[in-house]
């Protein structure tokens, strides 16, 4: 919104005609209101259209007494009906009728100007606001091809800025410069006066522009001694005066390289062309990249057309130029180049489809180097940092193009874009050189191909040089000439020979590639000839000459074509489509060509497979075979899941067979994946070999006669056999699909396998192949093994048996090759009884409060000097970490379960925990057997045994050294389904052995601590006091047998009998319990010790209320 205050033009006291406002029937003419002789009322503020014939200028008349003029709030033209004023028209165009709206515009900038010699200095001002304003709406609505329109709007323009302008020069006797800002016009106003010195006088500049005129001769020259000129940079003037209106004989593209400049001189009686004392220059910063082959002109406009008459370039460069004029007018800067060639769709089409084609690839490319396995001599940094730098730079320049309109504006963004890009482009060239050289070493030593390459320089040193080089290059080109980036198309600028930054590097690099790859061909022609006795290498050697011929785009060397291309189109489809496709050749030479890219395509398949297991209520853990009865598993799905594995079996074994490549001895290819292990071996018909070694996997090896299948094919006398150990089948291929008569829970004990023979016409077998399968589950001595194969939609048996088991491994012997694995078959456990599993939860739970309130009384409270409680101390501390450990794995083991290591420290931190419980069981039953025997002397001082120290390590070193023994003895010994000790090869026991001395030991000094007790109770029947003491620890000796661990011995009888379990599962879960009662809450000591704590914390309470 342009709002104009009501600033006072002129207050006069002389006597005005007064306009109707003053309650005349006439209309006044005067200098101010013009009524065209016509002798109506007419209202100067607010034009109605009912008034014909008036046109109300700038003001109004307000008449009382003496009349005086102010200034309106807006501009307003009226005819017989109609009425329009400034602000309504800026402010609320009429779209409909844009140009109707324009020339409403263009009335009024020229009535403005029209009238400034009328106004005050501040009038002139505000008015050159606003028309500042209407030049954007106005350049932006005038059609490009109506040159008439944009010749008079400019004119009407440029006459009422310096009109305006001219209204601002306030004669001064010394020298004044104001310069005002607007949005789309800069004003710089410089009077000089009579008193002014040479010296004195500034220059005269905008924020684009500047002017070097000498004021002061002019202002000598004038008979005023004064002068003043108005230096005006108009930003949006080029869109009217277009360069195209700078009419030459060549048919070449006009530029505008500058803003549309005014430089006129006001109030000066001198201001002929021939006053000037000297020609002006003028300095005028380049809006546009500038364009080394193109030539620039100094113009001056003459009223329709830009002319260079009087004006010449003096000097300029990349970003200014200076003018030298004979006089002043308007004046801008053209630069001329000639027409670009038209563009070509279908090659910006063709540009297009490569390049995504080439990104495409670079990124399958990097996947294959990310997520596939390669052998210890391959290097492929280069390689890496050769597609991760061309798909960046690619991919940036093609977003850049594609957006180019939106960025182009933002210089900054525009230059940062042009850097990076040089900076992607020169490392991905450096990569190229580091590549070629390290190719030429691989050659050099192809002899000796047999033998482990090592490294020239690790990947860590070759990435500071593949991006440091890069960096420093694109660093030293900004610091010297930072303006040269962000050309218009967002690249580096051609001026100052600054492309060289980029072009100097690169070209030094081809040659080398192009040298080091001839040097490449010579080398491996002659190390050719020496390997022609070497059929199997020879063959090797051919695959590099054809990988090293490809290597020559891989390398770069059709870059070389952008030298040439510029004037051949045929060189300029080749340069694009070679260079476009470096991504394509990389994944062709080291991906698919490449026996290791099958691996990423089996990683796929089997990642497949995982994705088409069964929903999480039959999960694949271990207790997956007890889901086989789940309703859940409906014939439908099952149907499903055979289905899916039928097809990744299918599919695995296609592509297992493209790895068979023909051999005159023998070959082998083996590779892991995470869920897949696969051993291929190939004979030839010169093989040597009398039988070939076993092809193992992690859990599972073959032994099959493949020299005598290959004796059987008469034809090529060669044979293949692939076998393939799959972690995660049983996900798909389950247990359960193995039918038998019994109802039995079906356990897969062994991971899936397949062995076939591919590419072999022949596959008789000459004698059965023997499978060696390792447990992958703990194995149950009273469960049933089955070999079995894959038929189709189950598992059977026939021609399938085992030979030898242990709990470790089975051998499995079959007639055939399919796809075999090993089933246990067990009866169904009892179920859950939940009531029996609630009262374990309570009791363990009570027990662990009990286990914490003992610890708090034995720490909390004071002792008498002569009481020990080393040993229940730690008896708490080992059994409340053992029975909170314990608890809290069976509440997560769904979680803990499938993390094998993790499981497995667990059980073996409870075989020490509950280990160490027992030892300091067996501690405290030694201690209370020395305090009976010492109870006939109970009042005098006991001295300890041992010292508290000697017995912590006692207490845990034993239990520490049993599971330190255990572990070492039998490693897989630990992580059971439960996450306790397996009980395969009597492991377990490592826990009942020791256990079973120490309970038999407590109970022999617990009968022991009965009968010395008793004997002692006889010989002081005559002291009452220490009789009493005595029957207290009579009772404490008898409670003592929970404490010391007797009733863990119910545990050995509990299985069959639910009464016994009841009251083992009671009496050992209350330990803690027990331990507070005899030795916290039945002792005065520590009652009358706990009864201060309450007095205390109540009293407390008590005194703070």
């Amino acid at each position: 919104m342009i709002i104009l205050s009501n600033v006072a033009i002129n207050k006069s006291q002389r006597p005005w005609y007064c306009s109707p406002l003053a309650n005349t029937n006439y209309c006044a003419n005067s200098s101010y209101v013009d009524c065209r002789g016509q002798n109506v009322s007419c209202m100067a503020y607010s034009c109605i259209p009912q008034i014909p014939g008036c046109s109300c200028m700038i003001g109004s008349y307000k008449c009382s007494g003496n009349c005086s003029y102010t200034a309106s709030p807006d501009l307003c033209s009226c005819n017989a009906d109609t009425c329009s004023c400034l602000n309504d028209v800026i402010n609320n165009p009429d779209k409909k009728e844009l140009q109707n709206t324009t020339e409403k515009i263009m009335n009024l900038v020229e009535q403005i100007a029209n009238m400034t010699g009328l106004m005050s200095t501040e009038a002139a001002e505000n008015y050159l606001k606003i028309v500042d304003a209407t030049q954007l709406t106005v350049s932006t609505s005038v059609s490009a091809e109506d040159e008439n329109k944009l010749v008079n709007y400019g004119n009407t323009y440029l006459n009422a800025f310096e009109n305006l302008v001219s209204a601002l020069v306030v004669p001064t006797t010394n020298y004044t410069l104001q310069n005002i800002m607007l949005n789309n016009t800069e004003v710089t106003l410089l009077v000089v006066g009579i008193n002014a010195s040479e010296k004195q006088i500034p220059s005269v500049s905008t924020e684009k522009a500047q002017m070097e005129i000498n004021l002061f001769e002019i202002a000598k020259n004038s008979p005023s001694g004064s002068a003043s000129v108005g230096f005006i940079s108009y930003n949006e003037m080029g869109n009217l005066l277009k360069p195209s209106f700078f009419k030459l004989s060549e048919d070449t593209v006009k530029t505008m390289m500058s803003n549309v400049i005014s430089a006129t001189l006001f109030k000066t009686t001198n201001t002929i062309p021939v006053s000037l004392t000297e020609p002006v220059n003028f300095t005028l910063k380049h809006l546009k990249e500038f364009n080394p082959s193109a030539s620039l002109s100094c113009v001056y406009w003459n009223i329709n057309e830009w002319i260079v008459d009087g004006c010449s370039v003096l000097k300029t460069n990349s970003n200014y130029t200076v003018c030298s004029c004979v006089h002043l007018s308007t004046f801008a800067l053209i630069m001329q180049t000639s027409h670009p060639a038209e563009d070509d769709s279908l090659l910006e089409l063709l540009n297009l489809v490569c390049v995504i084609v080439g990104l495409v690839f670079f990124s399958l490319a990097l996947l294959s180097f990310a997520l596939c396995q390669w052998s210890p001599g391959v290097n492929n940094v280069a390689r890496i940092n050769i597609c991760i730098s061309l798909l960046l730079a690619h991919l940036l320049f093609l977003l850049t193009q594609q957006f180019l309109s939106v960025i182009r504006p933002q210089q900054v963004l525009c230059a940062v874009i042009s850097g990076l890009l040089h900076f992607l482009f020169l490392s991905g060239f450096v990569w190229m050189f580091i590549e070629a050289v390290m190719l030429f070493i691989c050659v050099k030593n192809l002899s000796q191909i047999s033998s482990k390459k090592r490294e020239v320089l690790s990947s860590g040193f070759l990435c500071v040089i593949g991006y440091v080089v890069a960096l420093f290059v694109v660093c030293v080109s900004a610091g010297l000439v930072p303006e040269g980036y962000g050309s218009e198309q967002c690249w580096i600028k051609l001026d100052k020979g600054f492309i060289w930054s980029f072009l100097g590097p690169v070209s030094v690099i081809l040659a080398l590639n192009t040298i080091l790859f001839i040097k490449i061909f010579i080398t491996l022609n002659s190390t050719l000839k020496k390997l022609n006795a070497e059929v199997s290498q020879m063959k090797q050697t051919k695959v590099m000459v054809f990988k090293t011929l490809a290597q020559c785009v891989v390398l770069g060397c059709p870059w070389i074509l952008g030298f040439f291309s510029k004037s051949n189109k045929v060189l300029e489809i080749l340069f694009l489509i070679l260079n476009s496709q470096q991504g394509t050749f990389i994944f062709l030479i080291y991906c698919f060509l490449n026996n290791e890219t099958v691996t990423k395509i089996l990683t796929m398949a089997f990642e497949a497979s995982e994705i088409l297991e069964t929903p999480p209520s039959s999960s694949s853990s271990s207790s997956s075979s007890s889901s086989s009865s789940s309703p859940s598993s409906s014939s439908a799905n099952q149907a499903q899941l055979a289905s899916n594995g039928n097809r990744v079996l299918k599919t695995s074994e296609k592509l297992i067979s493209t790895l068979v490549k023909p051999t005159d001895t023998s070959d082998k290819v083996n590779f892991t994946l995470p869920t897949v292990e696969v051993q291929v071996f190939m004979v030839g018909p010169q093989v040597t070999l009398n039988k070939i070694p076993p092809l193992e996997t992690r859990s599972s090896s073959v032994d099959i006669d493949l020299i005598g299948i290959a004796k059987n094919n008469n034809e090529t006398r060669s044979a293949a056999v692939a076998f393939m150990s799959y972690n995660t089948m049983e996900n798909l291929l389950k247990p359960e699909f193995f039918n038998t008569s019994n109802d039995t829970v079906k356990t897969m004990m062994s991971t899936v396998i397949s062995a076939t023979l591919p590419k072999t016409t022949n596959t008789k077998l000459t004698k059965p192949v023997n499978f060696t399968f390792k447990h992958i589950r703990e194995f149950d001595p009273n469960g049933s093994l089955s070999c079995v194969y894959w038929n189709i939609s189950e598992w059977i048996v026939d021609g399938c048996s085992v030979l030898e088991t242990s709990s470790s491994y089975t051998v499995c012997s079959c007639d055939h090759l399919s796809t075999f694995a090993l089933i246990m078959q067990t009866s169904r456990p009892p179920e859950k009884d939940p009531l029996m599993e609630l009262l374990n939860l309570v009791c363990v739970i009570v027990g662990l409060v009990f286990f914490s309130l003992a610890l708090l009384s034995f720490i909390l409270c004071q002792w008498s000097p002569g009481v020990n409680n080393v040993a229940r101390i730690n008896i708490c501390i080992s059994l409340l970490l053992a029975h909170l450990l314990f608890l809290l794995t069976q509440q997560f083991l769904s979680i803990i379960r499938p993390h094998q290591v993790l499981c497995a420290v667990i059980s073996g931190l409870l075989h020490f925990l509950f280990l160490s419980g027992f030892v300091w069981m067996f501690i405290e039953a030694v201690m209370l057997f020395i305090c009976v025997k010492n109870l006939s002397q109970i009042s005098s001082k006991k001295r300890e045994v041992l010292s508290s120290g000697f017995l912590c390590v006692i207490g845990y070193v034993v239990a520490l050294v049993v599971v330190c023994v255990s572990a070492g003895l039998v490693p897989e010994g630990y992580g059971s389904e439960q996450c306790w000790i397996k009980q395969d090869k009597g492991f377990v026991w490592s826990f009942l052995g020791p256990v079973s001395v120490i309970l038999a030991l407590n109970t022999i000094l617990f009968i022991k601590i009965f009968i010395t007790l008793n004997s002692t109770l006889k010989k002081l029947n005559a002291e009452v006091s220490q009789m009493k003491q005595t029957k207290v620890m009579v009772f404490k000796t008898l409670a003592q047998c929970v404490v010391l661990g007797c009733p863990w011995i119910l545990g050995f009888f509990s299985k069959s009998n639910k009464v016994l379990e009841i009251l083992f599962l009671i009496l050992n879960s209350q330990q803690g319990t027990f331990i507070f009662l005899i030795y916290c809450f039945l002792n005065n000591e520590v009652r009358q010790q706990y009864r201060k704590i309450f007095r205390c914390l109540c009293f407390g309470r008590n005194k703070k209320l």
